[in-house]
């Protein structure tokens, strides 16, 4: 069986090997935004992997365990500054080769589209990805551009 714990540690490996942001950190936080919010200001670039549901299926013959299928869902908050002064082109598609949100999540989605993350068995499938815009109430405070994107991994194992 395939821990939860091993999935975070290669999910979030494999997005830090691809150095598109600045920061990739963990969250427990089910809200993004309030998620977000907590590194604003510290970096311009933020991966967040959130943790979502799992779900199990077993195929049995008769009584006897045949395998084990798992699907773990989860979020990655794509982030950058809002730093365009007319709007979020900057952070959205910056220049100069950086990749902004858009940019980032076009590659983050890519690279990690039917990835194994390293372990044999697994599959990575995108299930969905939402743009949102952040705002922040105090008003010194840029917003930032960001995607949420839905992963779903899949994990079949043979029972032994």
């Amino acid at each position: 069986m395939i821990a939860t714990a091993q999935l975070i540690a290669a999910l979030e490996t494999r997005v830090r090997e691809l150095a598109l942001f600045d920061r990739v950190q963990l969250s427990w936080e089910p809200d993004l935004a309030a998620s977000l919010e907590e590194f604003r200001i510290l970096e311009r670039s933020v991966c967040l992997v959130v943790p979502g549901g799992e779900d199990w299926t077993h195929e049995l013959e008769g009584d006897e365990p045949v395998f084990s299928s798992l699907r773990q869902e989860f979020s990655l908050l794509v982030s950058d500054r809002d730093l365009g002064t007319p709007g979020r082109g900057a952070a959205a598609l910056r220049d100069a080769g950086e990749a902004g949100a858009v940019a980032a999540k076009d590659r983050l989605m890519r690279e990690l589209l039917f990835d194994n993350l390293g372990i044999d068995g697994l599959l990575v499938l995108i299930r969905s990805a939402d743009p949102i815009s952040l705002r922040f109430d105090d008003p010194s405070a840029r917003g930032r551009l960001a995607w949420a994107i839905e992963l779903e991994i899949r994990a079949t194992e043979p029972e032994e």
